[in-house]
């Protein structure tokens, strides 16, 4: 049932994507960067615009429940959308596990409840939400985007009133060091496809799709160049480099002693709204799939893949209670779902010239995400993909038969 407007797919695509790694990347990226840190943001921001222009036209030329998994299929077959769909759950899971695990630490500042019991209470939470329907989740995404987006406003308006409202002056570093940085920011702009999965349940998907995720990704960029702005216009780019808590550090500076709590207040909101946007994506894709036959058909009901996503993020954490294993999970897949879904659009709208088709898909920047990964993370995905090529097979082995 089409229920969602273009207000309610926004707020579930920046609530997706603005989470609460802005609040945490400045450091590293300061160090990486310098005081080009700002400018990595939108470096990999418009050299996402490609993808999600491709990814938008797709959703709303194919308006079904089921995002990727719905446009590989048409692309490559029923085997490319299944382990493409598959994929990308696994992807979101991890996303979800490593986000509730990051909730749980910002909350051991206010309690002393074990990280594991907090991130799995989040879980139940959202599961029961999301059992009472999509409004609901969409009242509340509502609340928790906005909140987080106001956090974030408050820092960087504080910022531009404050005295020192240009950047300290540093050495330039090498011009390298740009993309070493836009490496770094690459997946916090990941969310924008969770409104693409829901495309089935969006009101004229073929004007709301584009416009939802176009917007999602621009809001994305404006936001986190200003906080990045703002940051090094407050403290050298040497003294963010070293902080655990980077933006709490700006904030005190900013707003007196109660900026670090805003900053606490605004990473368990983004935290909150960005799990719930990894089990949505996650039911909508198992639903995609168990339509069309691949899965039980039970699965056919929200509420079910509802539950399994729950059961699926809340077992990655446990089994994987390392945030850069998780993390390093979540972006390979990424990468993959951004691969997948331009050549998908290469494949189907077949531009005039394959220049045109390489800019529109930005295959060039995800690629070089596919090295470097480590070998527990590699491990999980080969493991989770070898359970989807026995799903596969078991279904195509009842078909023949």
């Amino acid at each position: 049932m089409r229920v969602l407007t273009l207000r309610d797919a926004l707020a579930i695509g920046v609530g997706a994507t603005v989470g609460p790694g802005i609040f945490t990347v400045v450091a590293p990226l300061a160090g990486a960067a310098g005081s080009l840190a700002p400018a990595t943001f939108l470096l990999t921001g418009f050299s996402l615009l490609f993808s999600v222009l491709a990814h938008a036209k797709l959703a709303s030329t194919f308006p079904s429940t089921g995002g990727l998994y719905v446009f590989v299929r048409r692309a490559f077959g029923t085997a490319g959308g299944f382990f493409a769909g598959w994929s990308f759950c696994l992807s979101a899971a991890a996303a979800g596990a490593f986000v509730a695990l990051g909730f749980a630490d910002y909350l051991g500042i206010f309690t002393a409840v074990p990280r594991l019991w907090v991130g799995i209470a989040v879980i139940c939470f959202y599961l029961l939400l999301n059992l009472a329907g999509i409004r609901p989740v969409v009242f509340v995404q509502k609340i928790f985007t906005a909140a987080t987006l106001s956090v974030l406003l408050l820092i960087i308006l504080s910022g531009f009133l404050h005295r020192e409202v240009l950047p300290r002056q540093m050495e330039l570093p090498p011009p390298g060091m740009l993309l070493h940085g836009s490496l770094l920011t690459f997946t916090l702009f990941a969310g924008f496809e969770v409104v693409g999965s829901m495309a089935g349940e969006v009101r004229n998907p073929r004007r709301t799709l584009p416009v939802a995720m176009l917007a999602t990704l621009l809001i994305a960029i404006f936001l986190y160049t200003a906080v990045a702005a703002v940051a090094l216009s407050t403290q050298a780019a040497e003294e963010l480099a070293g902080s655990l808590i980077p933006l709490a550090e700006v904030a005190r500076h900013l707003l007196g002693t109660g900026g670090s709590y805003i900053v606490a207040a605004g990473v368990l909101l983004g935290s909150m709204s960005v799990i719930n946007g990894q089990i949505l994506v996650i039911s909508r894709i198992m639903s995609a799939i168990a339509r069309d036959g691949i899965l039980p058909s039970p699965l056919l009901n929200f509420r079910v893949s509802t539950t399994l996503a729950s059961v699926l993020l809340a077992g990655v954490m446990l089994g994987f209670p390392s945030v850069g294993v998780l993390a390093q999970i979540s972006s390979f897949f990424f990468v993959l779902m951004l691969i997948s879904t331009n050549m998908a659009y290469i494949k189907l709208f077949r531009p005039k010239s394959l220049r045109q088709g390489l800019f529109a898909g930005g295959l060039l920047l995800p690629l070089v995400f596919l090295a470097g990964v480590r070998l527990e993370a590699l491990s999980l995905i080969a493991a989770w993909l070898g359970a989807g090529g026995l799903v596969l097979a078991f279904k195509l082995i009842r078909h023949r038969n």
